[in-house]
């Protein structure tokens, strides 16, 4: 990611915080500075390792409740993996995933297609689709 991209989202992440109510700590901003970095949708336990490697000793709590926080509050959003670990990012703008079945690789793609599929009817009567979010699988470049 590109660092002016990473300025404007951090910038966009410390005023959502302060809107939320969510003190600004080094704790919170190394968190979601590792979470920028890694592009592919990191765990918690990646965060947490990341983040150990200039606060050492950030406990496993403190990262997995402000991840589950900034995601209830909008600030980051969760992408769940069919029998894996949960994900987080910290792109919220409409996009889908492609995962790799071999190596677990996820990454995200736009898709004007897909973002006007039609909800179908039977799920319209009744659930309240709030996002349209595709993931494809198969495998990757690397793993062929």
């Amino acid at each position: 990611m590109r660092k002016e991209r990473i300025d404007e989202l951090t910038t966009e992440f410390m005023r959502k915080c302060r809107k939320s109510g969510y003190r600004i700590t080094p704790q919170r901003m190394a968190i979601y500075r590792e979470l920028l970095k890694d592009e592919g949708h990191p765990s918690i336990d990646e965060i947490l390792a990341a983040v150990r490697n200039f606060l050492p000793n950030v406990s496993f709590d403190t990262v997995y409740r402000n991840l589950i926080s900034f995601f209830e509050a909008g600030l980051i959003d969760s992408v769940e993996v069919y029998g894996g670990p949960r994900r987080f990012e910290p792109i919220l703008d409409p996009h889908h995933h492609f995962r790799c079945t071999v190596c677990g690789r996820l990454v995200d793609f736009h898709s004007f297609y897909y973002d006007s599929l039609s909800v179908p009817d039977e799920i319209k009567r009744e659930f309240n689709v709030e996002k349209i979010r595709i993931t494809l699988e198969g495998v990757c470049k690397s793993c062929k």
